[in-house]
């Protein structure tokens, strides 16, 4: 029989070029005597975890698209193009504009459908390996470097660079570079996977390791249907 035994560390993100705050949640199940209790995440109020990693799981088992207005002095023209082809310029904040990343086009959304995402996924059970991570900024609208909890990809993933393949819930096969390091990551290639499933901020993944150097990834979204995010190019 299993019960989750929780062991939550809080780290705080070296300096980035993030423009919110980062904070990382993790936690393993590891089999002990005892009936099976329900998955549950202890955070801060208003908080929702990050990554939950789930070792041996029971068998049984924003940025608004919002325009400034006309002259405003906060804004700045960019040109946009998403991964659709090009889009009309638009008045971006400078604090947006400078990563020359993505801007989410979706609408806005309430904290309880973002904590209905992590609920359904943190719902997922497979008998193979996973972990369940909450997408960042930094995951889908710039740098593009999908890390992994230590405790998981420590105990489940190669000690060597590795090319992975990333089957997305449609069954297309994506390739992305695997980088172990002090931060075990995805790097080469996650990007093309994010943009090209639409990833956004505070939807939920579920990375189910299916082979060696395969996951299938699962999408639980924030929001449905999904809207491509928007190419932020300098004027």
């Amino acid at each position: 029989m299993i019960r989750p035994a929780w062991s939550w560390s809080r780290t705080s993100c070296p300096k980035s070029r993030a423009p919110i705050g980062c904070r990382s949640w993790t936690s393993q199940m590891v089999r002990s005597a005892g009936p099976p209790s329900p998955m549950k995440a202890e955070v801060g109020a208003g908080e929702l975890p990050l990554c939950l990693i789930a070792a041996a799981p029971p068998a049984s088992g924003q940025l608004s698209p919002g325009r400034l207005p006309a002259g405003s002095k906060d804004g700045c023209a960019v040109k946009t193009r998403s991964i659709h082809g090009d889009l009309a310029a638009a008045s971006i904040p400078p604090s947006v504009r400078k990563y020359n990343g993505y801007v989410s086009r979706r609408r806005p959304v309430a904290s309880a459908e973002r904590q209905r995402a992590m609920e359904l996924a943190r719902a997922f059970r497979s008998s193979l390996p996973y972990c369940v991570i909450r997408m960042s900024t930094m995951h889908v609208y710039y740098s593009f470097m999908m890390r992994f909890p230590t405790g998981f990809s420590r105990q489940h993933l190669p000690r060597e660079k590795t090319e992975m393949v990333l089957r997305d819930p449609d069954g297309k096969a994506w390739a992305a570079l695997y980088i172990p390091s002090t931060r075990d990551r995805l790097s080469r290639g996650w990007c093309a996977f994010a943009r090209g499933n639409c990833l956004e901020e505070g939807d939920c993944c579920v990375f189910e390791l299916a082979g060696a150097a395969e996951f299938r990834v699962h999408i639980f979204r924030v929001v449905e249907p999904a809207v491509p995010a928007v190419r932020l190019r300098l004027a």
